[in-house]
């Protein structure tokens, strides 16, 4: 899986995931 970030958002690209996602959300939703 890579990450690309670009202020809060990370587009993840995995084997069948790709897309983008807010790192604010990701850290609010812990």
């Amino acid at each position: 899986m890579t990450e690309t970030c670009e202020g809060n958002w990370c587009q993840i690209t995995a084997d069948r995931v790709s897309g983008w996602v807010n790192t604010r959300y990701l850290i609010s939703s812990n």
